[in-house]
């Protein structure tokens, strides 16, 4: 399955979530929904979680910086 959707924090963007978010649009075609994210959202790799949830996981498209 293709990716869902790019879940990114709420509020005002930073570079780095700015630039990530901006790659996987622009690769994948998908929106980004700017909230915080749930665990069945983390848990899946069809949606890419960008500089939140806490959790840096490759297979599973969390990218976080921050735990």
């Amino acid at each position: 399955m293709g990716m869902k959707y790019i879940l990114t924090h709420p509020g005002g963007a930073h570079k780095d979530d700015f630039l990530a978010c901006s790659l996987l649009a622009a690769k994948h075609g998908v929106q980004i929904v700017r909230r915080d994210p749930v665990d069945t959202e983390l848990n899946d790799a069809d949606i890419a979680v960008i500089d939140i949830g806490g959790r840096h996981e490759p297979e599973l498209c969390n990218f976080d910086h921050h735990q």
